[in-house]
């Protein structure tokens, strides 16, 4: 398997989708390091989970372009999916960001917990043992 695959296979392992409504939204957690950062700091409020929520959505159905833009002409027809319409859509639907943001962070919970369950019942966390990082791919002759 090339690493291209191997990469697309981890980002669709650490994706959820959450139902709000009449919408979907899939989003994609963050790595294990960034989540376990957010989840144990006190980043978890305000800007830091705004800007993480804005990067992990990446997907949605329901949303229309009248949720932005009520008179619009195209009002009926489905928002695009993008990196510029999802803080539109967030920013004028105050309700499905509280919502989307608190399941978010239970999702990053929930992750965590069973990342940290595993390492406790993992034989090195048992036997006390701590490895050292090992270098791989390097070049010349360590």
């Amino acid at each position: 398997m090339d690493l291209a695959e191997l990469k697309k296979r981890f980002d669709k392992s650490r994706e959820v989708t959450e139902e709000i409504g009449s919408r979907s939204f899939t989003l994609r957690l963050p790595t294990r390091a960034v989540a376990l950062l957010v989840v144990e700091s006190d980043a978890s409020s305000g800007r830091a989970v705004y800007q993480l929520l804005i990067d992990a959505v990446v997907g949605w159905k329901g949303v229309t372009v009248g949720d932005i833009a009520p008179d619009d002409p195209e009002a009926h027809e489905p928002l695009p999916c993008t990196a510029e319409s999802i803080p539109l859509f967030l920013d004028s639907q105050i309700e499905v960001l509280g919502a989307l943001s608190a399941r978010f962070l239970d999702a990053l919970r929930r992750r965590n917990e069973i990342f940290e369950a595993a390492r406790k019942n993992s034989p090195s966390a048992s036997s006390g043992s701590s490895a050292a990082p090992r270098r791989s791919g390097s070049k010349g002759s360590d």
